[in-house]
């Protein structure tokens, strides 16, 4: 069975189709899309509008064999690394905070480095009791065997006798329990611990940062994340602060060499 398109592809084509639905290939313009680009421009994030302008890009190359003409789009450069990751103490006050069902989503997002769709997804058909792990099909469409803390095996206890196929997270809810649900909870909770700026993906990205920070190891990070390309990896890691930096430039030990 075909997948369904990601949701960024998704996203792109309907803002095609707001601007330009009414066009045949060869009556488009690069006025048209040079436009819908700087919107996304004051709306979203930088790599966002990376994100955005690539599958754009690749979309109208796609059209050129219906007879568009050949348009161009503004350059933006890659991707960069998002500052935020969460403390241990701020790890520690959320996960405390949290509803079970919300902590078991927590956990697999920092402890197992899972993003927050691949999470959600995770069912009692996923977990193997007998060698501790889940087994979860991750981006890009591999599927990884990961093993879980103990912490995560007591919250997926009371779901393993539910719906195999359903979320773990929605199990130890009970009723209905939506992504946008999850995200909402995440929101709430965050925010009334004043701590709104990590959102789930940062998760994620602490755990790779602090992992490279103990390890010195980018294959370690990269083989952790399930990332394919080490350009990947390292967006993940959240960029050194000032101080941190400065610490590096003591090692270099300039400051000990004396003019002759």
């Amino acid at each position: 069975m075909a997948s369904r398109p990601h949701k960024n592809y998704l996203h792109v084509v309907k803002k095609i189709n707001e601007v330009a639905g009414g066009l045949q290939p060869r009556q488009l313009n690069a006025a048209i899309f040079v436009g819908l680009w700087a919107g996304w421009k004051k709306t979203y994030s930088h790599n966002t509008l990376y994100t955005f302008t690539g599958i754009l890009r690749r979309l109208l190359k796609h059209l050129e064999s219906y007879g568009a003409p050949h348009l161009l789009l503004p350059h933006v450069s890659g991707p960069r690394a998002r500052p935020n990751i969460a403390t241990p103490e701020q790890m520690q006050a959320i996960v405390s905070s949290a509803a079970p069902w919300l902590r078991l989503f927590i956990l697999l997002c920092w402890q197992t480095a899972l993003r927050f769709s691949e999470a959600y997804r995770v069912s009692p058909r996923s977990y193997d009791k007998t060698t501790r792990t889940i087994s979860i099909m991750v981006k890009g469409g591999k599927n990884r065997v990961l093993p879980v803390t103990s912490d995560i095996e007591v919250l997926l206890g009371p779901t393993l006798e539910g719906d195999p196929d359903k979320s773990c997270i929605a199990l130890l809810k009970g009723g209905r329990c939506s992504p946008a649900a999850v995200r909402a909870a995440w929101s709430r909770l965050t925010r009334e611990m004043g701590i709104s700026e990590v959102n789930p993906h940062d998760l994620r990205r602490t755990t790779l940062t602090n992992l490279y920070r103990e390890s010195k190891d980018l294959r370690a990070c990269q083989q952790f994340a399930g990332h394919r390309s080490m350009t990947s990896t390292l967006n993940y890691l959240a960029p050194l602060k000032e101080e941190q930096l400065r610490d590096y430039y003591k090692l270099l030990k300039f400051h000990e060499g004396k003019p002759n």
